[in-house]
């Protein structure tokens, strides 16, 4: 792949969820999520894992959330969870 457009790309990318910074945690995040979820099956293969974070942002798949927005969500997949034992 041509470095230039990688560069294109991830100016894109960051551009896209607000910042150089905001890129960086968001794929940080998500490359811890699937390097624990692929921990022991075998050694990933970095590069790939991280073209496809790249596209999964790209695609509009993931994106950060504020503290506020996470912690909401989290209250409500308990309620539902309350209620679901409820029944």
């Amino acid at each position: 792949m041509d470095v230039s457009r990688e560069v294109e790309k991830l100016e894109r990318l960051a551009r896209k969820v607000g910042g150089r910074f905001k890129l960086s945690v968001l794929v940080q995040k998500r490359l811890k999520q699937l390097q624990r979820r692929e921990l022991g099956v075998v050694a990933p293969d970095l590069k790939k894992l991280m073209l496809d974070v790249c596209n999964e942002v790209d695609d509009g798949k993931i994106d950060l959330v504020t503290e506020e927005v996470y912690r909401e969500s989290l209250r409500g997949a308990l309620a539902r969870s309350e209620e679901l034992k409820k029944e």
